[in-house]
This record gives C-alpha cells, structure tokens and sequence, in this order.
C-alpha cells in the first residue's frame, strides 16, 4: 500500500487539499439557489465553494461582502475553499 503525503488528503471527489493555517477572505458571488458560490482570499485568488464546505450550516447566512475565514484547497477545476466560517 503507498503511503500518502501526511500533510494532504484526498476527498470523496478526488481532490486533493493541502492541511494548514485558515485564510481570511470575502464573498464575492453567490449562487444560492445552486448552493455553491465564489470568494477572494488574501493572494488575490478566486476560491470556488460549495454549501457543504461551510461549517455549522453557514451557508444560509452568508451574503456577498461578508468576511469568512476558510482553509485552503484544490478541486477538481482549480482553487477550492473548505471549511468555511463567518469571521
């Protein structure tokens, strides 16, 4: 059996996430009625995410301008915010 790089994990849909430090960043758009939506991180990247990637149900709160805190990733199609948080 291979053994896998301690500091990354691969989920359910075959992406690959790296573990450390939360970022801060915005929401920039969101698609409620599809349930994903779209922030900017501090390294001016757009991160893609979708509703369960938000912690304790937040997604219903979340609107466009509101500060999160959120952890880094990598789907499928590029940067992938996880875990995402109101700050």
């Amino acid at each position: 059996m291979a053994r896998r790089n301690a500091a990354s994990r691969d989920d359910q849909d075959g992406a690959t996430r790296s573990a450390g430090a939360r970022l801060a960043g915005t929401i920039k758009r969101l698609v409620t009625e599809k349930g994903f939506g779209f922030l900017a991180g501090p390294d001016d990247v757009e991160y893609f995410f979708h509703y369960t990637a938000c912690v304790d149900d937040d997604f219903e709160l979340l609107m466009e301008g509101t500060h999160v805190t959120f952890e880094k990733g990598l789907g499928p199609k590029g940067p992938r915010a996880e875990a995402v948080q109101r700050s």
